[in-house]
């Protein structure tokens, strides 16, 4: 594994950088020189809203789910964020919140991309249903999604969305390892490419989001791995790209990193091995040093990052601290998790 640069370490080394130094010695044990450890300020926002599954929060009516959507708009707003990954979220949802983002005089447009969650079907659903592998679309149902939306019998996709500021291209899905228990549904790695018109000097970033499996399927252990394996090859693929990483990974992290619960400390090793999460700490179940609240479960929300060039690990700014409580952020059975990093 490589070593990691401390926080303080990587903001040096990040104003250091900017400054125009002629050569940096960086956390990884690498030189580069200053044009390639120019640096690319970003503020990345990921959160699972739990938007439509049985037990969510806040979508049973129209107020709740037009006041989950000012939630989402309130938080980029307030962290001035660059893009948020948002998972479990009705496609409509996502678009209502790039719109409501985009009534705002004079500010930059946003945009967003979406990959659907395609479920594992045996055709006794009915009219539309159809068995393995012609998976069908997951829809979003509920009553408060379907009274905010015209017409109320349009199906509306469930999945997953990166929402940027400004424009980006190279929107690609890549299907990761998936169960094949009834009902279950895909999971993928979604990325787009963010263009640094403002950093033009530092470069495109490469920003990616995902959803691995829940524990209601067949082996899932085995699935998380396998899946975050997928996610560091295509990660490699990337080459010398900055790119941002995150989602809800339904892993905690490695055992070198927290305390507590037991569990396997190998699931996300191969995603620690490339990249640097904006906050590492974890002491317990309570979320005290989490910055995020899962209903008890500990950590499974993630923001990885790293720098481009000769610099294989991220100069990471800092993960902001969230709400930890239900009580302070009755949105979702998730917090969000909001990064800043200098790539």
């Amino acid at each position: 594994m490589r070593k990691r640069t401390t926080l303080l370490g990587a903001a040096v080394a990040g104003l250091i950088g900017l400054l125009g130094a002629t050569m940096v010695t960086l956390g990884g044990g690498s030189t580069a020189t200053a044009a390639e450890a120019a640096t690319v300020p970003i503020k990345v926002i990921t959160w699972n809203i739990c938007g439509e599954y049985t037990g969510c929060p806040k979508i049973s009516t129209a107020a709740e789910v037009n006041g989950k959507r000012n939630a989402i708009r309130d938080l980029i707003n307030t962290h001035q964020a660059d893009a948020i990954l948002l998972n479990e979220t009705c496609e409509w949802h996502a678009n209502s919140v790039v719109q409501l983002l985009n009534q705002a005089a004079g500010r930059q447009l946003w945009t967003m991309s979406f990959a659907v969650v395609r479920q594992l079907d045996d055709g006794s659903g009915g009219t539309g249903y159809t068995a393995w592998p012609g998976k069908r679309t997951r829809t979003c149902g509920s009553a408060g999604v379907k009274a905010v939306v015209t017409p109320t019998t349009t199906p509306h996709a469930l999945g997953m969305a990166i929402l940027t500021k400004g424009p980006h291209d190279e929107t690609t899905t890549y299907d990761l390892p998936s169960s094949t228990t009834l009902w279950s549904g895909t999971h993928q790695l979604l990325c787009v490419r963010k263009t640094a018109a403002e950093t033009t000097t530092g470069g495109p970033v490469r920003i990616c989001a995902s959803h691995f499996t829940p524990s209601n399927v067949t082996n899932p252990d085995q699935l998380r791995v396998d899946q975050a394996n997928r996610v560091a090859t295509l990660i490699s693929s990337f080459g010398d790209e900055r790119i941002v990483f995150g989602g809800d990974l339904n892993s905690y992290p490695p055992k070198s990193y927290r305390t507590s619960p037991v569990q396997s400390a190998t699931t996300l090793q191969p995603i620690y091995d490339l990249m640097r999460e904006c906050e590492e700490r974890f002491t317990d179940d309570t979320g005290r040093d989490t910055a995020r609240w899962t209903g008890g479960s500990g950590k499974l929300d993630y923001l990885f990052a790293r720098s481009g060039g000769d610099n294989p690990e991220s100069l990471t700014g800092d993960c902001v601290t969230g709400p930890v409580t239900e009580a302070a952020q009755p949105n979702s059975d998730h917090a969000p998790v909001i990064g800043a990093f200098n790539l």
